[in-house]
């Protein structure tokens, strides 16, 4: 029974792990779908351009993070039901864009006018985005798990997921708003409040992604903080701990005349103090600690 446990526990990452994979899979499939049907509408309509161009960076940032195999399995598992609503999401709106257009007189269609989950294409458009953000948020953890990173990096994640928190708050609200007027809004379709219902619990996943990220960053800009306030404190431990071991020659006076050479010089000295030096008529001093080869070179350099 042990081993069975044992072998159980050890397979559930590689499951976890497969199963998102195959789900990123396919929600890179229905994004990318979306995007092309999207293109194929677009014609001069700048509402379906900014649509695609949020699709196709979607559709990137999902690609990324199906080339990260060392993921933690904890953040796959976390990511296993936003991955399949975007799929889905993605797929449905692509029907309705399909329906929208077959119901539209011919050269007239005002896609500002299609509806999808109780909203407009505005609206899916930020819906998109906040997928799009969250992932990126999720490859970060993702990095700050596997890599080290700068000070100057982390405030930029921890920017990144505030950012989207604040987005995903907004999104959430509205859902909350169009749950609460389906229950007096007989003419609501069971349709569109399940799809709330699965958005509500996506975006919920989402912030949670985010807190985490902000956890992750805080504990890291921490641990920075206490590392580099534990290296000063070695580093003044070290220098006054060599201070005593440290010789100190001091001399009051030192003069010198009559085109003579001095040379007051310690080569063993941590350091040297000479309270006056005087050097007249045409007389030479050197004065101060220096190394053995110091002293040679000088020497050398002045008689030879």
């Amino acid at each position: 029974m042990e081993v069975s446990q044992r072998t159980s526990r050890k397979a559930e990452p590689l499951i976890i792990t497969f199963t998102v994979l195959a789900l990123l899979t396919a929600a890179v499939q229905s994004t990318k779908s979306l995007c092309e049907t999207v293109k194929r509408f677009k014609e001069r309509n700048r509402t379906l351009g900014r649509l695609q161009d949020e699709l196709e960076d979607l559709a990137s940032m999902l690609d990324s993070l199906r080339q990260v195999t060392n993921a933690k399995t904890s953040m796959l598992a976390f990511l296993h039901d936003p991955i399949h609503r975007c799929s889905h999401i993605c797929g449905t709106f692509e029907q309705k864009m399909e329906a929208f257009n077959q119901n539209s007189v011919k050269g007239l269609r005002d896609w500002t006018k299609m509806q999808f989950m109780g909203g407009g294409v505005h609206e899916f458009i930020d819906t998109i985005g906040g997928y799009k953000s969250t992932i990126s948020v999720s490859l970060g953890i993702n990095t700050m798990h596997t890599s080290k990173v700068s000070h100057q990096d982390l405030q930029e994640y921890d920017e990144m997921a505030k950012d989207t928190a604040y987005n995903l708050g907004v999104h959430l609200q509205r859902i909350d708003d169009k749950l609460a007027q389906s229950t007096f809004d007989n003419a609501c379709n069971s349709d569109i409040r399940v799809d709330l219902e699965d958005e509500r619990k996506a975006t919920i996943q989402f912030l949670r992604i985010c807190e985490d990220a902000k956890s992750r960053v805080k504990s890291l800009i921490n641990r920075g903080s206490s590392q580099a306030s534990q290296n000063t404190a070695e580093e003044v431990c070290k220098m006054a701990s060599e201070v005593p071991s440290q010789k100190i020659y001091s001399i009051g006076e030192v003069s010198a005349s009559g085109g003579s050479d001095q040379v007051v010089v310690a080569t063993m000295a941590g350091s040297f103090s000479i309270e006056k030096a005087e050097s007249r008529a045409n007389s030479a001093q050197l004065l101060g600690a220096m190394t053995d080869e110091t002293l040679k070179h000088r020497v050398e350099d002045h008689y030879v």
